[in-house]
């Protein structure tokens, strides 16, 4: 989250989260796309967020994450791609609110996390 944070106000923007860690079984209501059976979300390394930019703290949703993005937002999504993170609107089902760290490539160390957090929660 500090690079999601710092990219954020180098781009001049604020984040509105609207989700991060989900239990396993969670409904998630509106959901854009299903949730995957490894999501990120489920181990604590995934969001979903809103941008919100300019002087009028505008919000930019996932329709307008997914379309044509305002100047400080692209600035926001492009860094964060530079920063080895995913964003969703790059998968091949679009997600454009998601940004995650792409932990779940590796299914040994993903499994070996999502035990530990279930153990714990």
């Amino acid at each position: 989250m500090d690079i999601i944070c710092a990219t954020a106000a180098s781009c001049n923007v604020k984040l509105y989260i609207t989700s991060s860690y989900r239990r396993p079984g969670s409904i998630v209501l509106g959901a854009i796309v299903p949730p995957a059976d490894m999501s990120n979300h489920k181990i604590g390394h995934a969001i979903d967020m809103n941008v919100v930019y300019g002087e009028s703290d505008t919000l930019c949703n996932g329709k307008c994450l997914g379309g044509k993005q305002p100047t400080d937002v692209k600035c926001f999504i492009d860094k964060i791609k530079s920063e080895e993170l995913r964003w969703g609107g790059d998968f091949s089902t679009k997600d454009p609110v998601h940004i995650d760290d792409g932990y779940n490539r590796n299914k040994d160390n993903y499994k070996e996390v999502y035990a530990k957090i279930q153990e714990e929660c």
